[in-house]
């Protein structure tokens, strides 16, 4: 009852309705997944299905059609994620994996912005298919059918890689913990040393920053970002300051978030892990 109790109250975050079917399952993992409890959660987490997705590709390929493959993007759009992307994929020129790239416009704003080599996947032919045909014109952009838990790419073949809400969807699924390893150790393998990688969620640091020290060689920084149509800035954050990024970003250690997150005071935000790998 508590745990529904929680998703119940975060029914009014930032999502649309066409994430109102998925907000009790995806409101709780924040607190499923944090460290607290972590054996008695992993046992539960094995025994069945957390939300929609037990059904992987057949799943997205029957939301695509009946959504007729219109826009959408999880959480943050390009322009609010400009400057972290700008900062961690400096280099236009950069060989960039989009993971889970769904029917967002961020790949083709990025394009528009001067990245010039995007290569996007999704376990959805349907939604390959259609985003395929939607940007033909755009060289720079190609589309695959892919698995990022068991990709076919050669060894440190990307220079940059960016997740946004893939790994939250599979945290949602049956053997979560064994497909958030295997979609880490994929990525640490495609990417080259001194790449970058952007995992933008809505989990807080205990619940995901422990994902990311998977690979050794991985140094990873915390940003948050305001919600859009947020009510207010958290007080911890305004205290803060900018640091130099544009007003609705801010930027911590993991100490630092954690002690936010203790204190409840992360709910009108969004997260960027920055990871760079040495």
């Amino acid at each position: 009852m508590e745990a529904k109790a929680r998703c119940e109250a975060r029914e009014g975050d930032d999502r649309s309705p066409k994430r109102a079917s998925l907000s009790r399952t995806v409101g709780c993992l924040p607190r499923l997944f944090s460290w607290r409890g972590l054996r008695s959660q992993k046992r539960n987490v094995k025994g069945g299905s957390l939300g929609h997705y037990g059904n992987g590709v057949a799943y997205w390929d029957a939301r695509y059609k009946k959504d007729s493959c219109g826009h959408f993007d999880w959480y943050q759009n390009y322009a609010a994620l400009k400057s972290i992307v700008n900062t961690y994929i400096p280099n236009k020129n950069a060989r960039i994996l989009m993971i889970g790239c769904g029917t967002s416009n961020m790949s083709e704003e990025m394009f528009l912005d001067g990245y010039t080599d995007i290569v996007n996947i999704d376990v959805s032919p349907v939604c390959i298919d259609y985003m395929a045909k939607k940007h033909a014109k755009y060289k720079g952009l190609t589309y695959v059918v892919e698995d990022v838990c068991s990709m076919k790419f050669p060894d440190q073949h990307f220079d940059a890689a960016i997740d946004k809400g893939t790994m939250d969807t599979l945290l949602c699924e049956d053997g979560s913990w064994d497909a958030v390893r295997q979609m880490i150790l994929q990525l640490d393998r495609v990417l080259k040393k001194e790449s970058s990688l952007l995992e933008i969620t809505y989990g807080e640091p205990s619940a995901r920053y422990h994902w990311l020290s998977i690979p050794s060689t991985w140094d990873t920084t915390i940003f948050t970002v305001a919600k859009p149509n947020a009510p207010r800035v958290p007080a911890a954050e305004a205290e803060r300051g900018g640091a130099g990024w544009p007003a609705k970003i801010r930027q911590y250690s993991f100490r630092e978030a954690k002690a936010l997150e203790m204190a409840r005071d992360l709910k009108d935000v969004h997260f960027v892990y920055g990871s760079r790998k040495r």
